[in-house]
């Protein structure tokens, strides 16, 4: 009884070290909740909030809306004249 109960115990105290020495990480700057899966992420064929979303995410990076103008993009975080 002991040799299958020493391998167990050992295991459940490796687990319980490991999450009390854990420290807790800082909270993150942004978090995305997704509903479900993307479907798509082919313009053409969007139709869920969740693609249109992730979508528009993932282009923010190399441009953006302008707020003051709204005619034009403006270059966003990977546009070379921020730097």
């Amino acid at each position: 009884m002991l040799k299958f109960a020493a391998p167990i115990l050992l295991l459940i105290a490796c687990v319980a070290a490991f999450v009390v020495s854990d420290p807790p990480r800082p909270r993150a700057d942004v978090t995305l909740i997704n509903r479900s899966e993307i479907a798509t992420l082919d313009p053409a064929t969007m139709s869920w909030a969740q693609d249109c979303r992730m979508a528009r995410l993932l282009g923010e990076g190399l441009v953006r809306q302008d707020v003051f103008t709204r005619a034009t993009p403006a270059g966003g975080c990977g546009a070379m004249g921020d730097r």
